[in-house]
């Protein structure tokens, strides 16, 4: 027992060394820097709700990153998923959330300059414990959240007399205590003054918050110079058109020349805004342009050009494209027509049921190139809205009323590069070579007495007429039928030859005239733009013509145009429709009304001239009577 009690007088002893250390002023006040540290940094709270920004901000980085890829790649490389982000162009919209989110969660999480420490002493917390008396509880130095230093605390299996403050080793029991109480408290000892008031060393100097403010900025900015469209051409044929535009005088001489005219037309959603210009006489020529702002060269950059069209005629036979041309036809532009040379050709061409598409032809080295893909187009009366892009990638999209009806590759859908392989014009097919899949049987042999079966026969069943006179007639010769025993002309069965190599077919080489250009998108100094059509029967309105080089701006301006008025025109064409049917409806009763009594009206006519002509046979019979009489 004394060795036992000696060895736990030195273990108390030892605890309370170690407590002396750990509550010395130099360690309390570290202890304090860095519970004012942990202030300092903002609370629990300010620091979730910085991290749940930086995370916001991480997502729409991400989605921004996306779509800036899905715009640089061609739609051949690009899943389904991106496919949309690359037509729809949300980076318009991702952007302007991306940054300033950002930049708050920068903010939030990296404050401009570092805080001044607390000018009180280091807040001192305890927590009581059944185990330890009130006397003997430490207080907890650090942060707001309670916790007491892990030096601070006693082993398990130990515990405080509360009279002399030491510790002793318990033996273990069911019954033991086995909390862990806390050291008693050292005395309370504030920090100087002046290491209180000192100033931080990082005051009155710049942080990197501020650097990353002005960089998120610089990028905020770039951004949104990139998201921001360029307008080179809008025309909604309200007041003042006419001194845009320009008439040509293509086939004024011929006197087949015709002029537009001003109107919404028969139907519209908003009579002053649908107002554009209509082919007014029929089997006519018209042609008539107008300036760009500035020519326009879509190097690295997108062409779009849009415009409505509405055939009010039910136009039959007729074109109703829009054309842009180089500034290079300037000299030409006075007698605008159709040999003109342009740049591009867009819109519907309907002629009969066979021809009823939309036209994209792009001018590549002095050369019209027509797709090759057949693009329908809308032949009802209502109004329509054609939306053409060019993409830097070398693709292509057409857009009827806004929504995609076919895309492409300008490589695979235009005949404007020569092709890369074409067949060996100095290749020649072997003499050995046979084409021929069957072949006869050599080992067949006809049959014996094949030929001596005659192909028709005497009819057994025909005899010779009773009226037949030899010496009148002829002698008489029974007809003959087909012979059902008769088989044709013989002919060896056909098999395969074993010799057979196919079609032959000259092999490819490389085409000596292929030259890949990356710029088949290209069209330079665009600076004019122009309908040029003919028209057997008028009557089509065209209205809303934009060029700029973003289709969000494009599908924008045709949602703020054609897209509040389209259901107001609706409605106003199914009352007309409803109205003409009517007419029609009536005008055939009244028309079925006539035509019964006109039928009553001749059927009384032939009655009475039946009666007319019996009467003078009438006459002639009483006369005949009278001269038999006197005779």
């Amino acid at each position: 027992m004394p060795a036992a009690a000696a060895a736990a007088e030195a273990e108390a002893a030892a605890l309370q060394r170690a407590w002396r250390k750990v509550s010395s002023t130099d360690n309390l006040q570290a202890l304090a820097a860095d519970g004012d540290g942990a202030a300092a940094g903002g609370s629990c709270r300010t620091r979730l709700i910085g991290a749940g920004m930086l995370g916001a901000a991480a997502l729409l980085l991400a989605a921004l990153a996306a779509v800036l890829a899905a715009k640089a790649l061609p739609p051949a490389q690009l899943p389904p998923a991106l496919l949309a982000l690359q037509r729809d162009d949300y980076y318009i919209y991702v952007a302007p959330l991306t940054l300033p989110m950002l930049l708050l969660a920068v903010t939030v999480n990296c404050p401009g300059r570092a805080p001044v420490p607390r000018r009180r002493g280091p807040r001192r917390t305890f927590t009581p414990s059944r185990a330890t008396p009130s006397s003997a509880r430490a207080p907890t130095v650090g942060c707001r959240c309670r916790r007491s230093p892990a030096s601070a605390r006693v082993a398990a299996g130990t515990r405080v007399d509360a009279e002399s403050g030491t510790q002793a080793r318990v033996a273990s029991s069911p019954r033991a205590d086995r909390r862990r109480p806390l050291l008693p408290p050292p005395p309370p000892r504030r920090q100087p003054r002046a290491a209180r008031d000192a100033p931080h060393p990082s005051r009155g100097r710049r942080s990197i918050s501020s650097m990353a403010r002005a960089a998120l900025a610089l990028a905020c900015l770039a951004l949104l110079g990139l998201a921001s469209a360029e307008v080179l051409f809008e025309e909604k044929f309200d007041a003042g058109w006419d001194k845009r535009w320009q008439k040509s005088s293509w086939k004024e001489k011929e006197g087949s020349a015709a002029e537009f005219k001003h109107t919404a037309g028969k139907w519209y959603g908003d009579e002053e805004a649908d107002k554009g210009i209509q082919t007014s006489t029929d089997s006519k020529y018209y042609a008539l342009y107008s300036e760009l702002k500035k020519p326009y060269t879509n190097k690295d950059k997108e062409l779009v050009l849009q415009f409505s069209a509405k055939h009010e005629q039910e136009l039959d036979c007729g074109g109703g494209y829009i054309k842009l041309l180089p500034a290079s036809s300037k000299s030409k532009m006075k007698d605008f027509g159709g040999d003109t040379p342009y740049s591009v050709m867009f819109g519907p061409d309907i002629c009969g049921y066979s021809t009823r598409k939309t036209h994209v032809i792009l001018t590549y080295n002095g050369k019209n190139h027509l797709v090759k893909k057949d693009i329908k187009c809308e032949s009802d009366q209502l109004t329509h809205v054609y939306t053409l892009r060019l993409m830097p990638n070398n693709t292509y999209e057409v857009y009827i009323d806004a929504k995609q009806v076919e895309t492409g590759s300008l490589y695979d859908d235009f005949d404007m590069l020569a092709p890369k392989k074409i067949k060996d014009p100095k290749a020649t097919k072997p003499e050995d070579w046979d084409e021929r899949e069957k072949i006869a049987d050599p080992k067949d042999k006809k049959p014996k007495g094949w030929d001596d079966i005659p192909a028709t026969i005497v009819d057994p069943e025909a005899k010779k007429p009773e009226d037949w006179s030899d010496e009148d007639d002829g002698e008489w010769e029974a007809p003959t039928i087909p012979n059902p025993e008769y088989k044709g002309e013989w002919k060896p069965k056909m098999i395969d030859n074993p010799k057979y190599k196919g079609i032959w077919v000259a092999p490819d080489i490389d085409n000596p005239d292929y030259k890949h250009d990356d710029l088949l998108y290209l069209q330079k100094d665009i600076k004019y733009i122009g309908f040029e059509l003919w028209q057997v029967k008028s009557g089509s309105i065209f209205d809303n013509i934009l060029v700029t080089d973003d289709l969000a701006e494009a599908l924008k301006f045709a949602e703020d145009t054609w897209g509040k008025t389209k259901d107001g025109e609706k409605a106003m064409f199914d009352e007309a429709k409803k109205a003409e049917k009517a007419a029609a409806d009536a005008k055939k009763a009244d028309d079925d009304a006539k035509g019964g009594a006109d039928d009553d009206d001749e059927y009384e006519t032939e009655d009475d001239d039946a009666d007319k002509k019996a009467a003078p046979k009438a006459a002639l019979a009483d006369d005949d009577e009278d001269d038999k009489d006197e005779l």
